[in-house]
């Protein structure tokens, strides 16, 4: 068949329409992979949640979201292992596997895009009258109304973070009583990780859980999982874990 324009690649079309950014794909993981961006990004969130509700209300099934720690029998039916074992994180004294973080983003990036779909221009939606209600904002800093459109700075700050609990990660011991503490690190990533990713795709973070009770500022999932673990760790600080258990974080230990 012949056309009357010149037939281009799909990699130049996705370029040229601004739906994905193959140069920026590469530096962050190499060939072969797709930074989707604008519209790009949202098709994709779109049809994450269209084939959810397609099976949900119209074919019977039931959506669940499972434990983020399971059993090496559930791993192998799922096809995880034995063949991508060693990409796993294991914690050892349990046997048990930690579902990747993504699952925990992909989670707080699709609440976002019901948000938008949902709120952004409409009336909030009250849950619990003068309690709790859904109300959509688009936060250009950061918790509690701070930093406002320091963008870059925020951008520096979140990605130090994350990579000083990476580092958390990949000193701690494989002793049991560490499981939990490896918990909070992969909840903190996943929670920097959510922001991060709505502060590069949209200069801002999307809000939307409103606590009305004590006019408590508007947040989100991944603020949920950061907040959370914090208090967690200052928990179990304070009342499990000793000095001594913190010895792996130093640069030199003593002989």
């Amino acid at each position: 068949h012949e056309y009357d324009f010149e037939l281009k690649p799909h990699w130049d079309l996705g370029e040229s329409l601004g739906i994905f950014d193959c140069k920026r794909s590469i530096k962050l993981s190499g060939a072969r992979f797709w930074l989707l961006c604008g519209d790009g990004a949202r098709l994709e969130r779109a049809l994450y949640t269209y084939m959810l509700d397609m099976h949900t209300q119209r074919h019977g099934y039931k959506e669940m979201l499972p434990p983020v720690l399971v059993t090496p029998e559930t791993m192998y039916a799922t096809g995880q292992l034995p063949k991508f074992k060693d990409d796993l994180f294991h914690c050892t004294p349990n046997d048990l596997y930690l579902i990747s973080t993504a699952v925990l983003v992909a989670f707080d990036q699709w609440t976002k895009f019901l948000a938008v779909s949902a709120l952004k221009g409409q009336e909030d939606i009250e849950l619990l009258p003068g309690v709790l209600s859904l109300h959509y904002l688009e936060n250009t800093g950061a918790a509690f109304g701070i930093f406002q459109d320091q963008r870059i700075f925020l951008l520096v700050l979140t990605t130090i973070i994350i990579l000083c609990v990476c580092y958390v990660l990949w000193r701690i011991p494989s002793d049991r009583k560490y499981i939990f503490l490896k918990i909070l690190c992969f909840m903190v990533t996943a929670g920097g990780l959510g922001n991060l990713i709505d502060r590069v795709r949209l200069n801002y973070v999307v809000d939307f859980i409103y606590f009305s009770l004590i006019d408590f500022p508007v947040f989100n999932v991944a603020d949920i999982y950061v907040t959370t673990s914090m208090i967690l760790l200052f928990i179990a600080v304070l009342f499990y874990y000793k000095d001594e258990d913190f010895q792996f974080l130093k640069w030199k230990r003593e002989k």
